[in-house]
């Protein structure tokens, strides 16, 4: 049965996962509407037989008239590459995505999810250079999960070819930084850092490396990941989360630009250094590559275990010197590595 509008849909969605419950506060703070708004909707709800509304006052709570399928739906499907091109982004989701999503009555969710699998499955066209693309989805009660698998050279070499870099950690950097694509058209990283931040958590495994994001936290990391050929890209929504794809944009841009220095923007912009050693300038320049553009930086030594004077003077005070606008700070330093930013004159925050 079709529902009239956001609000009821919604409604819908949450009392069916929370049954028993009374969703005005949470209906409220989704929408920004008052109390009295969302009555009218939970009246017109249980008029048209959807709902049913039990106790009174601070008391009442509501239930489905009729519950939502809890099953869990798994689907998947194998495409080559020509195939795909052939059918294109839109195509494949319609065919392959959405007839596969059955009982999802949020429509910010639905939409993030075609915003999500459509960017995707484009960059694995444009991008790619896959010979097979593999697509799963499962859903249950709470939860979906969007996979998308090729077997093409991964995004981190993508994104280091296309900025001449180093090592596919500093790709997966600037992937995090999001705003450093040149190119929108013709480059990776700025659509897969908003589509990352449209669903709950992110997981892309490529070129041997893992970068998770956590919607949450709004925090980053990177760790080691399995070998395997191509990008494998997870995205997991919660099914009661009601944003729409505008809501994310409109936290990190300004019509569709990113906002420089926003708060906004990433806050606070976290790099998490790899296992190792760090002696020279120039890796601290590289780090630093773009970081001028966020309102706060915090440098995580969770897994360092020393660094050189130059490092520590590069970022610690000419970066400061350069910037004094941007908090610098710092998670997780041994007790050498403190010692040598204390050296260089550097006073960053530290943060536990």
């Amino acid at each position: 049965m079709k529902v009239g509008s956001p609000i009821d849909q919604a409604i819908l969605t949450e009392v069916g996962q929370r049954p028993g419950h009374n969703p005005t506060q949470a209906i409220q703070k989704n929408f920004a509407v008052s109390r009295e708004s969302v009555r009218l909707h939970l009246n017109k709800l249980i008029k048209d037989g959807l709902i049913v509304g039990k106790g009174s006052g601070k008391g009442r709570t509501y239930v489905l008239s009729r519950p939502l399928a809890t099953d869990t739906v798994e689907s998947k499907v194998d495409l080559r590459y020509e195939d795909l091109r052939r059918k294109g982004e839109d195509g494949a989701y319609d065919e392959f995505i959405e007839p596969n999503l059955p009982n999802l009555s949020n429509p910010g969710l639905l939409s993030r999810v075609r915003h999500v699998s459509t960017e995707i499955l484009n960059n694995v066209i444009d991008h790619s250079q896959a010979t097979n693309v593999v697509i799963q989805l499962k859903l249950d009660a709470e939860k979906l999960w969007v996979e998308i698998n090729d077997d093409g050279l991964g995004v981190f070499r993508t994104i280091k070819d296309a900025f001449k870099l180093d090592t596919y950690f500093e790709a997966v950097g600037e992937l995090a930084k999001g705003k450093r694509t040149r190119d929108v058209a013709r480059h990776a990283g700025e659509g897969i850092f908003f589509s990352s931040r449209m669903a709950n958590r992110f997981f892309l495994s490529a070129n041997d490396l893992m970068y998770v994001y956590d919607t949450e936290k709004d925090d980053w990391s990177m760790q080691e990941g399995t070998p395997q050929p191509g990008s494998k890209l997870i995205f997991e929504f919660s099914r009661r989360d009601v944003r729409s794809p505008k809501d994310v944009f409109d936290r990190y841009t300004q019509n569709f630009r990113f906002m420089i220095h926003s708060p906004r923007l990433v806050s606070p912009y976290t790099i998490s250094l790899p296992q190792g050693e760090f002696p020279s300038r120039s890796e601290a320049k590289k780090i630093l590559a773009g970081a001028e553009n966020f309102a706060s930086v915090v440098i995580d030594f969770k897994h360092v275990q020393s660094i050189g004077q130059g490092f520590a003077d590069e970022i610690f005070r000419v970066f400061p010197r350069n910037h004094p606008n941007i908090i610098l700070e710092v998670r997780g330093a041994n007790q050498f590595i403190l010692q040598m930013i204390a050296h260089v004159g550097g006073t960053p925050v530290l943060k536990s």
